[in-house]
């Protein structure tokens, strides 16, 4: 895919959902009842099914109400099975299940072993039910059951860190977050990253972007590791920049910038270089021009990039900032250029202001 401006959509959800598995001992049932029921409780809407050891079926909570009643059955139907994790765990990596896991167990699942160093393992925490010393012959994310919900619920809670948008020749130009957390622009190493910082528990995002191919949503979470997302394709939406008609009075003006001259003050009346863009006696001489942020001119209209973080130039081959720095694509990165003159031209019979007091 070459480079080419794309309308793109992205959200997600920064709060995980989470599974429950049980190892189905009579001894512990009915512990694990007890903080089970307080846990679907405490997370409402997260945990949409349980599991249990040796089992590959998954039982279904819509409601809390779902494990009050028909928790005792399922046990039931479980109860002293071999304690396995690979029945389990290999049908939520058929669901690409990404959430939190959580194993009530009173020893070691018998299988550990298969899946140690595994991704699924480090977003597992076992919440130990043994009474006695629990014997932990590996490194494990864990919990004992004995200290409570309260503890339980510290461990499963896994807030997100930061957030990040980037891809091959990635440029974004215009972006809105409607919900989730407040963007900045970052370049570094050739590279332009879109960094979210998150707030509440969603995002959402729209963004106009030159890249080369669908750009990816990285999420860092407090534990674990980075969590990629996909990116999608929309219909438009921010409206094309329009470009305004430079009015009668600032002609003159425009005109001394781009043939580097000068120009009679419409405030003061006196001789001014094109350079001079305040007034000694008066103020701003480009009144009704947006301030603060770069402008291209034609001679004829001009564009202030005001709502936009960048806008391109030369074919997509460039592009310019709201603060006037000047960037160029070389092979696959991207490499700065410097801050535009006044009055700069960047393309062909387009010239560049950055307007600022």
């Amino acid at each position: 895919m070459s480079e080419r401006v794309l309308d793109l959509k992205a959200s997600l959800n920064y709060t995980l959902p989470v599974t429950l598995i049980f190892e189905a001992v009579e001894e512990q049932w009915q512990k694990i009842y007890e903080l089970s029921n307080s846990i679907i409780e405490s997370l409402p809407g997260r945990i949409n099914e349980l599991y249990f050891l040796g089992n590959s079926r998954s039982y279904p909570i819509v409601l809390a109400q779902d494990f009050i009643e028909q928790g005792p059955m399922w046990f039931s139907e479980n109860k002293n099975r071999v304690s396995l994790l690979n029945p389990v765990f290999e049908a939520l990596e058929k669901k690409n299940f990404k959430g939190i896991i959580v194993v009530f167990c009173s020893k070691e699942p018998c299988d550990l072993e298969d899946w140690l160093e595994s991704e699924i393992l480090e977003r597992t925490l076992f919440v130990m039910l043994s009474d006695d010393e629990f014997p932990i012959h590996h490194t494990l994310n864990y919990v004992e059951g004995i200290k409570g919900v309260s503890s339980i619920l510290n461990e499963i809670e896994n807030p997100p860190e930061q957030a990040w948008i980037e891809a091959k020749g990635f440029v974004p130009l215009c972006y809105e977050i409607k919900q989730g957390g407040k963007a900045e622009v970052r370049f570094e190493d050739g590279k332009f990253f879109l960094i979210i910082t998150p707030e509440g528990e969603r995002v959402e995002i729209h963004l106009k972007a030159i890249s080369d191919e669908l750009p990816v949503l990285y999420l860092k979470r407090k534990k674990g590791q980075v969590e990629q997302y996909n990116i999608k394709e929309e219909l438009p939406w921010f409206k094309d920049p329009v470009w305004e008609e430079i009015p009668e009075d600032l002609k003159p003006v425009v005109e001394a910038g781009i043939t580097k001259s000068s120009y009679k003050c419409n405030q003061c009346g006196e001789e001014h270089s094109y350079r001079v863009l305040i007034c000694p006696e008066g103020g701003p001489v480009l009144k009704g021009i947006p301030m603060n942020n770069c402008i291209l001119f034609t001679k004829q209209k001009y564009l202030a990039l005001s709502q936009w973080y960048a806008s391109p130039i030369k074919h997509n081959q460039m592009v310019i900032t709201r603060k006037g720095d000047l960037y160029k694509r070389q092979g696959n990165r991207w490499i700065y250029v410097k801050k535009i003159n006044t009055y700069e031209e960047v393309d062909h019979e387009i010239w560049a202001l950055y307007y600022r007091v």
